[in-house]
């Protein structure tokens, strides 16, 4: 192999490898926001979106559209995710 082409082959790895570190750290922080958001809005959940099927986004919608009447926690963790 010549040295160009172990270096471009060099280079494509660093590439990936920082897009899976990429992808792989904002998986975890939708994680860290689903946990948040979970914690902070279950008794709101239950007590407005109980019936809303999950799934598409549906639930966090029913919690928008409810905002003014949701707990401090709650819409606090609605804005800190940014969801």
């Amino acid at each position: 192999m010549t040295r160009t082409v172990a270096a471009v082959l060099a280079g494509a790895v660093i590439v990936i490898s920082l897009l899976v570190l990429a992808i792989g750290s904002g998986a975890f922080a939708q994680a860290a926001n689903r946990d948040l958001l979970r914690t902070a809005c279950m008794d709101d959940y239950k007590k407005f979106c109980a019936g809303v099927q999950p799934g598409g986004g549906r639930i966090l919608q029913c919690l928008r559209e409810r905002e003014k009447e949701l707990t401090p926690a709650c819409r606090d963790g609605l804005a800190k995710t940014g969801r």
